[in-house]
């Protein structure tokens, strides 16, 4: 099942920019991002997997809790639901300055030193 929703989201979700109220740039979604969105571990793993055939509309609705440094980069944090639970939604700044879709998470850590 990975790799069907690494291929669908490939073909309809990749290059397509979203926009959150509650920030003002656009979150792109690459090829790595979803790569790495798919290969997160997660309680589970199935519906975690599922989400990317809807994260376009996850990520418009998702809460914005605000910006950390994560692994060593700049990161907007996002807030929403899966199977009764909060998970965190990760967008990194790249090289270039834009923002794109990284990781997901259930750990609360990622809240940690948060500014909005």
């Amino acid at each position: 099942m990975w790799k069907e929703n690494f291929n669908w989201a490939l073909e309809h979700v990749r290059g397509n920019p979203v926009r959150n109220p509650g920030i003002e740039e656009e979150i792109n979604i690459s090829r790595r991002g979803i790569k790495e969105f798919l290969n997160q571990n997660h309680d589970d793993y199935l519906a975690k997997n599922e989400m990317i055939r809807h994260i376009s509309d996850i990520l418009s609705k998702a809460e914005y809790m605000g910006e950390t440094m994560y692994n060593g980069r700049v990161s907007k944090i996002f807030r929403t639901q899966l199977c009764g639970k909060d998970n965190y939604i990760i967008v990194n700044y790249n090289d270039e300055g834009e923002l794109n879709l990284y990781s997901i998470t259930t750990s609360p850590k990622v809240l940690v030193d948060i500014k909005k």
